[in-house]
Parts: structure tokens; sequence; C-alpha cells
């Protein structure tokens, strides 16, 4: 908004009159007899004359609050962005300029085919438009896949076939994410076009920093680059591009702080940090084709491994389907799942012992074990292996962040740091509206996002989520009349780094339990919610006439 141009709509009506008496005034005191109502002069010299003069006097008035760092503060909303950039410049702070959300679609097909897709096709979804950069080739033989360009053509359970593609948004922003399955409109369309949809998440997409979020990196801006105290930690990070909805970091004299106690008598010996940035305002779903070994032939049970490089860091393996199936909710029975620690390879490891120190880090690997009834078997034997689809979550720059703080350019010589995605608590609701009979419809999709962002948004720094900061939002999207039923409880379940849950509920607000044994607390775990965990039901109440 504020890098908008003002326009004459914009003037406050009775700051324009009030010019114009002004100037009718000087008119009249050098001739009475002038007739300025409704006349040419009026027209012509006296109406314009006051359109410019508060149309200039509000650009001054903005240029006044943008030149300051105190003007800034006060009004961040009517100081102009390109003078605040220059201003905040002067404290080694950029803009964040936003960037472009990017995936992969899958394009159905009725037909087994070679099928192309050029560049410059445009997918859809909720009016946003994703374009496909390269021409690409879809190919029914794998020995016709001479590069990235040429995707190999799998046959689906539905009888359709299918093949996966890459876009880009139009446009950046964080309305630009599409979430896994969503569907998708093709244009053009080739030949045996069935539908299309997102292949996972979308990756990236995020908005353009507002003056508001400059004025909160301030402390940042004039910190020390550097690996040392957290203020330094963070400016540095934040240097090196990586983003972050809220960080938080842990060490020595804490209680979470588990990683510096490995001598005799538990004791605390400083030396090591624990780095919890939360890299999104939502987990990602991420989507991996992965061969699974068999490990057990008469229950058709396999085993699937994730290295601690395939999503570093992640927190749950949702779902896990047949390559090539069309489901967009189930999964196959997943009968086990064994987190691990990966301490090996080059370069700097942190002292970890356990999961409890080292669960979403980068050095977190898993075996998972799932149950698939309809494999057909024959001429398999065990440990033959058999591809499939599997879909896991987490936040994503978890490994990048460890791999730059452990460089040697980088890292501090005295110190340990490791870095762990926030312990996660998921959280669940249904909301109840009575709505009042003649009363609008409520927009129920926009309240539900409204609902999903108010819980992202809360910092490591709250300790708690209020039922009261959902119920205010939800208020917006209400009539005359209608109601939300309370109590509202809200139950929120928070994943152990070592396996297991914390469940907890109230009507009230969520606490995050003090628990630093288990590295939960509120300086360590941040609440996520989907928009598919708010359920809205809308009740029409008949309210007889009075």
């Amino acid at each position: 908004m504020s890098n908008d141009l003002l326009s004459l709509s914009d003037l406050d009506p009775d700051d324009v009159q009030q010019q114009e008496d002004e100037l009718k005034q000087l008119l009249l005191a050098e001739d009475p007899e002038f007739d300025l109502d409704n006349s040419v002069i009026y027209q012509m010299v006296i109406r314009p004359a006051a359109l410019f003069s508060v149309l200039n006097r509000d650009y001054m008035d903005r240029l006044r609050r943008s030149m300051s760092l105190k003007a800034i503060e006060e009004d961040p909303t009517l100081a102009d962005n390109d003078i605040v950039d220059g201003v905040l410049s002067n404290y080694r702070l950029t803009r964040g300029e936003g960037s472009t959300a990017a995936g992969s679609v899958v394009v159905v097909i009725s037909t087994f085919v070679t099928t192309s897709v050029p560049a410059g096709t445009v997918f859809t979804f909720e009016g946003k438009t994703f374009t496909v950069d390269d021409s690409y080739t879809g190919v029914t033989d794998s020995e016709n896949v001479l590069d990235n360009t040429y995707r190999l053509i799998t046959q689906r359970q539905d009888g359709n076939y299918s093949f996966i593609i890459d876009v880009t948004a139009d446009d950046v922003g964080s309305e630009y994410r599409v979430d896994v399955n969503s569907p998708m409109s093709m244009s053009p369309t080739p030949a045996n076009y069935v539908y299309s949809y997102a292949y996972e998440d979308f990756v990236g997409g995020t908005n353009v920093e507002t003056n508001q979020e400059l004025l909160d990196e301030l402390q940042y801006g004039m910190s020390m680059r550097t690996v040392g105290g957290r203020t330094h930690t963070i400016a540095l990070l934040g240097n090196q591009g990586f983003s972050f909805e809220d960080i938080s970091i842990i060490g020595f004299g804490d209680s979470e702080m588990l990683r510096d106690r490995h001598i005799a008598f538990g004791a605390s010996t400083g030396g090591k940090a624990d780095v919890y940035p939360r890299t999104l305002d939502k987990t990602q779903q991420l989507t991996f084709t992965k061969p699974a070994a068999i490990i057990d032939l008469a229950d058709k049970i396999l085993q699937m491994s994730f290295t601690r490089d395939d999503f570093p860091g992640f927190y749950t393996i949702d779902r896990i389907l047949p390559r090539g199936s069309d489901s967009v909710s189930g999964s196959l029975e997943i009968v086990n799942e064994i987190r691990s620690l990966d301490l090996t390879g080059d370069g700097f490891i942190p002292d970890i012992d356990n999961l409890v120190e080292g669960g979403f880090s980068r050095f977190q690997a898993a075996v998972v074990q799932f149950k698939d009834p309809d494999l057909d078997v024959t001429g398999l034997v065990i440990n033959d292996t058999v591809d499939y689809v599997a879909y896991v979550s987490g936040l994503p720059s978890i490994g990048l962040i460890q791999d730059f703080l452990s460089e040697r350019g980088t890292a501090d010589p005295c110190a340990d740091y490791l870095v762990r995605a926030p312990i996660p608590c998921f959280v669940s609701l249904t909301i109840v509206v009575r709505k009042r009979d003649g009363n609008p419809d409520i927009d129920t999709d926009s309240m539900r996002e409204s609902v999903v962002n108010v819980i992202n948004d809360q910092k490591f720094a709250s300790g708690h989520l209020a039922v009261s900061s959902v119920v205010d939002v939800c208020h917006n999207y209400l009539s005359d009349g209608d109601t939300i039923d309370l109590p509202i409880t809200l139950f929120g379940s928070i994943l152990l780094p070592a396996g297991g849950t914390i469940d907890i509920s109230s009507t009230d607000a969520l606490y995050i339990p003090d628990r630093p044994g288990d590295a939960v607390t509120s300086r360590t775990t941040a609440f996520f919610i989907k928009s598919e965990n708010v359920a809205i039901d809308v009740e029409t109440v008949d309210v007889p006439p009075v």
C-alpha cells in the first residue's frame, strides 16, 4: 500500500473543503465582489488548487513519516517503502523481496502414448497461475528418458496413465503455496488429457517484507554477524539468506540444554548451543518415490529407509501408497517406525548421545515398515524391492542451516552448534457457528484460513495458544445475530523427538508443558496446524420475530 501513488480519491473530503474555504477567503480579501460559488473560477481554479494542495501536503506528510526511524516506528504503514529501504540500509538491512513458489504437477492422460507439454503451459489453482518453464515430454520407456525434461509415463490404479512436470508461480507470495493433491486446471491441454493435480506441497512462496517486519529486524542489522550471542547468530543466518518465521537458541544454563552435561555428575560445561529455526509457518509435505524391501512374504510387510539427507529433520511419515496410486487420501498400514541417529560422514559432527538430543535434526534417520495386502508377491523373495510413494512432512532448510553453521569458516571454534526443527505441537479444533436465518452465508474457507494463520503465527515467546485469539478472528466473518458456541476445545499433540506424544487440551489456552528432559519447553516447541485440522460446522438458527 505504501508504494502506491496517492490518488485524488484518497484525499479526506473535509481537508479538501477546508482548503477550498481558505482559498476563497484569500480571493475575497482582494475583491469581495467575486462570485466564487459554482462559478467558472471555482470549477477551474479553486477546486483543482485545493485538491492538489491537499495532495501535495499528504505526500509531504508521507515523506516526513519515512525519513526517520522514530516516524517509521510510529506508523510503518504510511512510510514509503523506497525511503524506508534507504533509511534501514544504514543499518545493513535489506528488504526481503519474497520468493516464487515452485512444485511438481501430475498430468493424467487416458492413453499410454508419448505426450508433450510445451514451455509456457499454464496451470491454475484458485485463480493463481503457474507456468511450465521448460518443454517436457512424457515417454513410455525408461530408455527414452534422455534428460530431466523427459518424464516416464506410468500406469495408475484407475486405468489411466500419468507423468510429472515442474511449474513455477507467476508471482511471489505465500498465497501461491499449493498443497499436495490440490486439483489444478491446465491450458492448453495435451491430447488424451484427463486432469492434473499437485504432486506434493509446493516449496518457496514467501511474501515481500513489510515495513513493520523490517523494523522488527533492526536489532539484527546493528549486530555483529557471527556465531556467538543469540542476536549475532540470528543476524548471521538472516544475512546468508535463510528465512524463518521465528527462532529460538538454547545454550549454557538453559534447562533444555542436555548436550553439555555428558560428563560425570551431569554438570553443565557450556560450549554447546541448540538452534531451533521455524523456517515456515506451516509444515511442508514432500513426496518421495523410494524402493521398499520385502521383509515378510506371508504378511506382505515391506521396509523403507530414510537417510539423514532425504528430508533433514522431518517430523512425520504421513502416508505410503503404491507407485501409480490415484488415491488422494488414506495410506497403507504403517506397522512400525524406527528413528535413529546417523553420526557418520565427513565434516563436523555435533556431540549427540540420543534422539532426545538429536531428533528432528539433520542427523536423524528412519526406517518405516508397512503392510501392502494387495501386493502380488509371485516370484518375489525376501529383500526384493518394490517402489512406493511416501508422503513426509517437516520444515525445509534444517540441513542447510546445520551445514552452514558447521562450515569451518563459519563455526565458532569454541562451540558446538546443533540445528533442530522446533518440537511440533500439532493442533486441531472444531468451531460451531450458529448463523441467524436470513443472514449472509459465512465464508468458512476464509474463516478457516484466518484461524490457521493466527495459530501458526504464535511465537516461542508466548508459550501458549489462547482460545480467545481464535474466537477473535472468527468474529470478523459473522453478521449481527450470528454466534459462536463456547467453549471451543483446543487439542494439541506434541511429537517427542525420541518417539511418542504428549497430548494436551484446553478450553482456555494450550500451554506447552515444561519437560526439558524430553526436550519440550515453550522455548523449543511450536504450534502447527493445517486447514484440514480446523472443522467449522455452521448451523442455521431460525429466530422468531419479536
